[in-house]
């Protein structure tokens, strides 16, 4: 908790870390889409794009998120 030591100095406990929900979601959404491609659900972001009634570059971008590295979807260093 914040406050003062006894040697006068401030001190403060750490933050709680942010859960950002869309950025959540749009990660789990790209690893759905991700494993609808390899099992053949759909042949390519296109037909994904199509059948969701969005853009196939707004696919492209969240597939991307599945490229990230564990770790900094964890955020941790």
């Amino acid at each position: 908790m914040g406050g003062l030591s006894t040697a006068g100095q401030e001190r403060w406990a750490s933050a709680r870390p942010r859960v950002y929900n869309t950025l959540v979601k749009s990660i789990a959404r790209a690893y759905r889409w991700q494993q609808m491609l390899k099992q053949g659900a759909y042949g390519s972001a296109e037909d994904i794009a199509k059948a969701e009634k969005i853009s196939a570059s707004y696919v492209n971008r969240l597939l991307q998120l599945t490229q990230s590295s564990r770790r900094s979807l964890k955020g941790t260093n």
